[in-house]
């Protein structure tokens, strides 16, 4: 699975990669710092997320509207959005505190909760270091790329599932809440493989369905 890393990347972060055998190549990208066919990460220390939100009096601060041009942009090429941060939150506080600059907690929380609540981005915080960062990263990346996001395992879906939402998630591979949307509205398998065929188009009116999706499910039912 080769990364696509942003050429604002240092040259440290390509020797991590290269040292953890993750092929990659470098281009100036529109959103993130980190992209694979399936996801978009964009990645900060507690610093840079504390100052992206906070800004200076000259700049204001830029983490929301980093937040949605990451969110529209995968939403656009139907990938994943992820949001990694690195770093102590304590240890920055007393770094701003011996430095006569008050951190406010609480604002650094909510604005990581707003990244996940208010633009769907998949939040991942509080890593010690860069090197553990990238591995949960790859670990991430690797799971969705094999088709496994919002995908509960095999023994979950017979558990906590109808029969006929199992059966479209296992097919389809998507997860619950998209397989009741299509049961609602197409009500049998057929019945969807028809429009597939026909009328893909309309499908990416049900939220969470977007072109790409749509792809591999004629890719996959050809």
């Amino acid at each position: 699975m080769k990364w696509t890393v942003d050429t604002r990347e240092k040259k440290k972060t390509l020797r991590l990669l290269k040292k953890m055998k993750i092929p990659t190549e470098r281009k100036t990208m529109q959103a993130g710092d980190f992209e694979t066919e399936e996801c978009c990460g964009e990645r900060k220390t507690i610093r840079d997320l504390v100052g992206s939100v906070k800004g200076t009096k000259s700049k204001p601060g830029r983490f929301f509207d980093q937040m949605t041009k990451l969110a529209e942009y995968c939403e656009e090429n139907d990938k994943i959005p992820f949001l990694f941060v690195s770093g102590s939150l304590k240890e920055t506080a007393e770094w701003y505190e011996s430095r006569g600059w008050n951190l406010n907690m609480n604002s650094v929380m909510g604005a990581m909760a707003s990244a996940m609540v208010r633009y769907g981005v998949n939040v991942f915080a509080q890593f010690t270091d860069d090197e553990e960062m990238f591995y949960c990263m790859n670990s991430v990346f690797e799971k969705v790329r094999d088709g496994k996001y919002m995908l509960p395992h095999r023994a979950q879906l017979r558990k906590g599932l109808d029969s006929k939402t199992s059966l479209w998630c296992t097919v389809l591979r998507i997860q619950p809440r998209i397989a009741r949307q299509l049961i609602k509205k197409y009500v049998t398998l057929q019945g969807f493989l028809r429009v597939l065929e026909k009328k893909p188009a309309e499908l990416q009116y049900i939220h969470g369905i977007g072109p790409g999706t749509v792809k591999k499910w004629k890719i996959l039912l050809e």
